[in-house]
């Protein structure tokens, strides 16, 4: 057994270490913001990601990552099948792929991603399973979820109506 604290007088902390206590605190993943809502813009084949806090916990819950968004994000839903509706799940993960960089502060170089992942179209629809979401994001990469987005059959625009809130607020 070991205890640990974080960096004093120039010592190390590991990530799990900075951030276990902060975690253990906060149960959901959003503190504020990150709604997903139709393209501000006017609406057509693509939502808006509102700016906000969170805490992506990872799959072991031993710590969470704080996420942050300053600034809303457009993005694009797939064209729509001519045939039958789908569902589409957003979703906010940390990619452990992506090269953490000392040169930028908070990690702003792509560490934080959002993805929309398209469901299956059917005559009823079912969200994406978390397996389907997990696969998409990155095996190992934590993530959340923000939002469903309804997509009816030949739809050419998503409006606030289709979109269903899924964030979990702490």
């Amino acid at each position: 057994m070991s205890w640990g604290t974080s960096n004093r007088d120039g010592g190390k902390t590991s990530e799990s270490g900075h951030l276990r206590a902060i975690s253990k605190l906060i149960r959901g993943n959003v503190l504020n913001g990150l709604a997903v809502s139709q393209r501000g813009a006017g609406a057509n084949m693509s939502v808006d990601i509102a700016a906000g806090d969170g805490l992506i916990m990872r799959a072991d819950g031993a710590y969470g990552h704080p996420i942050f968004n300053d600034a809303t994000e457009n993005k694009t839903v797939s064209t729509a099948d001519g045939s039958n509706p789908r569902r589409d799940i957003v979703v906010v993960y940390v990619d452990y792929g992506q090269a953490r960089d000392t040169g930028v502060s908070n990690n702003t170089n792509g560490v934080i991603k959002t993805a929309i992942i398209a469901g299956t179209p059917a005559g009823s629809p079912t969200d994406p399973s978390d397996v389907t979401i997990q696969a998409a994001v990155g095996a190992g990469n934590p993530w959340t979820k923000l939002a469903r987005v309804r997509v009816p059959a030949g739809q050419t625009s998503i409006s606030n109506t289709l979109i269903d809130d899924l964030r979990t607020f702490a």
